[in-house]
């Protein structure tokens, strides 16, 4: 069992259920689109659940407007989101692929801010 409490992802049976799975396009338009919902989400949930996550919301409260969108459009990561009531209710970022050397390695590291 990981530190993250799995029982918050239980709803009440009369909640509506009904989500979209949309993965957020690298395009200039689709970034702009979801970054304000995609940060108020994230930084959501660093409050409200932080040991679900290696980061902190001190660090991320601080990251500037080009930080979001630059997550967002990083080539090497894939973000999915869950929309329900046009909110974003989850959120789902992939990386990869992964390095082969170590040199890559580090430059990935370093990339991906």
């Amino acid at each position: 069992m990981s530190k993250c409490d799995s029982t918050r992802l239980l709803c009440h049976p009369s909640i509506d259920m009904d989500f979209e799975i949309v993965q957020i396009p690298h395009d200039d338009a689709s970034i702009r689109k979801y970054v304000e919902q995609y940060k108020a989400f994230r930084l959501h949930s660093l409050k409200t659940a932080p040991q679900c996550f290696g980061s902190t919301y001190a660090r991320e409260i601080a990251f500037t407007d080009d930080v979001w969108y630059d997550r967002l459009a990083n080539s090497k990561a894939t973000t999915f989101v869950a929309i329900q009531s046009d909110r974003i209710v989850c959120t789902l970022t992939t990386i990869g692929p992964l390095p082969s050397t170590a040199e890559e390695y580090v430059f990935g590291l370093l990339s991906f801010v």
